[in-house]
């Protein structure tokens, strides 16, 4: 008896599904792979990690271990590599040994130094040229930060890594940073005077709530180590924002929003309408050199209570223009300081010196030029007074 012909195996629904579900899954993550190298091989105008996630004390702080990427419309390019601390600088211990001097630099984006290599900041090169005299150097500098938001970073390290000394590294809209009807962006902590005593405003941290959930911080992690996932977010963002352009410009080319657009990154961008206390009514004017008045006697009688010294290290605005009160906070920074007993550090000859030798200081931030002009003042200062 002849054996009966089987019928062919009907395929479940099921496999169907797992079968077209893998056609389609592993073609898609080979051409994201790609598109990966591609693009950390490549330099795309305004592809970068997304390196940053909400913090509970200063409303931001990078993720360790990322590396930031940075390009502007000049070709310039530097690479670094966030420190197991969280901040763009060296990998430094807890523990200083025995004989060390530690100096702390804690400011913005002037004191973060994205805009160069790590080995051509002011605060890498003054730790160099000072090893021998038994110095290092650590830095604190995250993008926007207020004087209020460098304060409560130097509370949080202050004695965790035994600092010797802090400098605070001042830039022109600090005072604008901490006034929230001029900085005008929620998720950040300010300042605020109860009694002439200061208290903080911790209403950002109702309002950040979201990032701190597991699948907000997941796509976070993905945006910070993916080029692939944080280029298509911030695509899609612009896209719906903004729409199709036919026509682009270089603010488009390297994905930069509107000054006025506060949404999506955790950070703003520097505001300029911040920088400029002449464009203040002067209530504004009166708040914010009371808020700044507050928080730098308080961070200077703290330090001092610890025995830990307190400088103050000036970023000027404009250094071809003379400062006046009307636009520059300089006139009464230093005469604050020169009060309070507070050393104050101008590199502004040195940036000018620099600059009648043809070479630009500034673009974007400071340049490697920008930097060295205030490594030389700062390390003249501190033989002159150690």
């Amino acid at each position: 008896m002849k054996n009966e012909e089987r019928a062919p195996k009907r395929i479940s629904g099921k496999r169907k599904f797992l079968f077209l579900l893998i056609m389609v899954f592993l073609p898609l993550v080979g051409a994201l792979v790609i598109a990966e190298i591609v693009l950390r091989i490549v330099p795309v105008p305004g592809v970068k990690y997304s390196i940053s996630h909400f913090d509970a004390l200063t409303g931001v702080s990078y993720y360790p271990g990322v590396i930031n990427i940075y390009r502007n419309d000049r070709g310039d390019y530097a690479k670094t590599k966030i420190n197991k601390w969280g901040y763009f600088d060296r990998e430094y211990t807890k523990e200083k040994a025995a004989g060390i001097t530690r100096i702390g630099f804690f400011g913005d984006s002037y004191t973060q130094a994205l805009q160069v290599p790590l080995e051509e900041t002011f605060h890498f090169c003054v730790g160099d040229s000072l090893r021998k005299k038994g110095v290092e150097t650590l830095s604190f500098g995250v993008s926007g930060f207020s004087t209020y938001q460098s304060y409560l970073t130097c509370n949080k390290w202050a004695d965790f890594f035994d600092l010797d000394m802090i400098v605070y590294v001042f830039c022109e809209n600090d005072l604008g940073d901490q006034v929230k009807s001029i900085k005008k962006y929620p998720a950040f902590p300010y300042p605020l005077l109860k009694d002439g005593k200061l208290t903080g405003d911790d209403s950002f941290k109702q309002l950040a709530k979201k990032k701190s959930r597991f699948y907000y911080r997941f796509f976070d992690y993905l945006k910070a180590n993916l080029l692939v996932v944080n280029t298509l977010a911030e695509r899609i963002q612009l896209l719906s924002r903004y729409g199709v352009k036919m026509n682009v410009n270089e603010k488009d080319r390297f994905m930069k929003r509107s000054e006025t657009d506060s949404t999506v990154t955790i950070y703003p961008p520097n505001l300029d309408q911040s920088d400029d206390p002449s464009l203040w009514p002067d209530s504004l004017r009166t708040l914010a050199i009371n808020l700044e008045t507050v928080v730098l006697l308080n961070w200077r009688n703290e330090l001092a209570k610890k025995q830990k010294r307190f400088a103050v290290l000036y970023t000027p605005k404009n250094i071809l223009a003379p400062p006046t009160e009307q636009n520059c906070w300089k006139p009464w920074l230093e005469k604050f300081c020169s009060q309070n007993g507070i050393p104050f550090i101008d590199p502004t000859a040195e940036l000018m010196n620099i600059q009648e030798q043809g070479n630009d200081v500034y673009y974007d931030h400071y340049t490697r030029f920008g930097h060295q002009a205030v490594t030389r003042k700062f390390i003249s200062w501190y033989l002159l007074n150690f």
